[in-house]
């Protein structure tokens, strides 16, 4: 992750909050963050993204076994709803289907009715829900 910093010219933690790389830099990190967890459980890697025709998208989708979850991945500080569209639209191609995350820049926990947010520092705990999977 450091080297995605350089080369963009951040010299200084401090400046990745408000460099406009920011976002694309914190998913590529989630996205390692959960690929690590797989590779140190033993699974393979499953680890995908949905984008549709008409431009809705989720940031990763995480196959577990007979399900895909879709996760969705913000750098802010807030949870406005917004931040669900690309969720909400994925589970609606099967309602049927349980489990969709939301992982913020922050130390953020809530359960809503589109799905479980919470912060970097709590990425453990969807782990273990996934794994419940």
């Amino acid at each position: 992750m450091g080297l995605a910093a350089h080369l963009p010219g951040m010299e200084a933690p401090k400046q990745l909050t408000i460099h406009p790389l920011r976002g694309e830099l914190f998913e590529t990190f989630v996205f390692s963050e959960f690929l690590e967890h797989r590779f140190n459980a033993g699974r393979t890697d499953n680890l995908y993204f949905f984008r549709d025709r008409t431009g809705n998208e989720v940031d990763l989708i995480v196959e577990t076994g007979d399900r895909p979850v879709p996760v969705e991945i913000k750098s802010a500080q807030t949870v406005p709803s917004t931040f669900f569209k690309g969720l909400n639209m994925f589970r609606n191609l099967e309602p049927q289907r349980p489990g969709a995350f939301l992982v913020m820049g922050t130390s953020v926990r809530q359960d809503r009715a589109a799905g479980l947010v919470r912060g970097f520092p709590r990425l453990s705990e969807i782990f273990e829900q996934l794994d419940g999977f």
